[in-house]
């Protein structure tokens, strides 16, 4: 299983807790140490909206939560679902400059 920055997969997520974890749709920041930011569609929360997110693989409209950066092991990836388009590349990375993430 090859991961890279910015793809996006199903993977198992430890609540914060640590007690159970849960299948998540997560985007990978740092494919070298499986940092990842959850993504949810519940989008009304803060984050990244992703517009092209049927392109990326995704079911639902989404937003990469940037309010916490996870680190996972390499088992915890489960199935891949794709890679943002160009656009979403380009506006996620603006969006970072703006709203320094993880606070």
């Amino acid at each position: 299983m090859i991961i890279e920055n910015l793809q996006i997969w199903s993977a198992d997520v430890w609540f914060e807790e640590g007690t159970q974890s849960k299948p998540r749709p997560v985007i990978v920041v740092d494919s070298v140490s499986y940092s990842i930011l959850q993504l949810t569609s519940k989008t009304e929360r803060e984050g990244y909206v992703i517009k092209d997110w049927e392109k990326a693989g995704l079911r639902k409209p989404s937003v990469i939560r940037t309010d916490r950066l996870v680190i996972l092991r390499e088992s915890d990836f489960k199935d891949y679902v794709g890679t943002l388009t160009e656009r979403d590349v380009e506006g996620f990375l603006t969006y970072l400059r703006s709203n320094p993430p993880y606070h």
